[in-house]
């Protein structure tokens, strides 16, 4: 860190942003980074996960809890860590104010370490390398990948070798050993693979003779709650049977149902088929 850079924002999924701040600096992990950082170091504001170097550079600690506690900050560069691990709620805003808190600096940067996950906010910055390859512009995000084995010489050989006959070869291996971006559900029905495979253009499907909005309704909303499911599918003349569209959510009650509706108009469906089990359901979709 040269002189006259003034600051940078470490952002990790934790609450105990301090630990975290110190954890990352002084780990062994940093090294041998790690120890030429602490000797330029001058003070360690703990309550506050604030770093200060003798050459007046500052690195200020954050969970990802809160994207309004970014306010007001001025960086000129931020590391996110463990980005696939915060919260689905919030990582995104939090991505984005960073960037607000970057917009003075004359050569921004974000670096982002973690194991790769399917979450909304890290398939999005998938997709956006992906599009800026295809354009072949200047890329704004830069993928590197590496494997645990890349990194053997650093680590601990019993770990290594536990760790590997445990789990190589397993979906937790390809994911954590690996880094790959499981997209798939080991236990789902269906594989994006089939999906993709089976899709058609909208021109080519053929009239069709009956249109369904099959609804599994969840009950409450919450992080580890289930989608509402909501799916309409046509039958063909062919009859073959076409997936129109898919509004699975966590929703449910009233909002649910208006969401049915709104399913239900949209591919001028025939009916709407729903779980028995929910007695509820008849009486809110007649409100909505």
């Amino acid at each position: 860190m040269g002189d006259g850079e003034a600051g940078r924002a470490l952002r990790g999924d934790r609450q105990d942003a301090p630990r975290g701040v110190q954890r990352l600096l002084h780990g062994p992990a940093c090294r041998p980074a790690g120890r030429g950082a602490a000797e330029g170091l001058e003070d360690v504001q703990q309550e506050r996960a604030v770093l200060e170097f003798k050459n007046g550079a500052i690195i200020c600690g954050f969970s990802a809890q809160d994207p309004d506690v970014l306010r007001g900050y001025d960086f000129d560069g931020v590391w996110c860590d463990e980005y696939a691990a915060w919260p689905m709620q919030t990582a995104q805003g939090v991505f984005d104010m960073l960037w607000f808190c970057m917009r003075e600096a004359e050569s921004p940067h974000m670096v982002i370490s973690t194991t790769p996950k399917p979450r909304p906010h890290v398939k999005k910055l998938l997709a956006r390398a992906a599009k800026q390859k295809a354009r072949s512009r200047r890329p704004r995000v830069v993928i590197t990948r590496g494997r645990t084995l890349d990194n053997a010489a650093n680590l601990s050989q019993e770990a290594l070798e536990e760790l590997l006959e445990q789990y190589g070869g397993t979906r937790l291996g390809w994911q954590e050993l690996d880094a790959e971006l499981l997209t798939d559900v080991e236990s789902a029905l269906w594989k994006s693979a089939w999906i993709e495979a089976g899709r058609v253009d909208k021109d080519d499907v053929p009239k069709l003779v009956r249109t369904v909005v099959s609804v599994d309704p969840g009950d409450t909303v919450s992080e580890t709650s289930d989608e509402t499911g909501i799916v309409a599918v046509g039958r063909g003349e062919d009859g073959e049977h076409y997936v129109l569209a898919d509004r699975s959510m966590k929703i449910a009650g009233m909002a649910a149902a208006r969401r049915f509706w709104q399913c239900y108009l949209d591919v001028d469906a025939d009916v709407v088929v729903y779980e028995g089990s929910s007695a509820w359901m008849r009486d809110i979709l007649v409100d909505a």
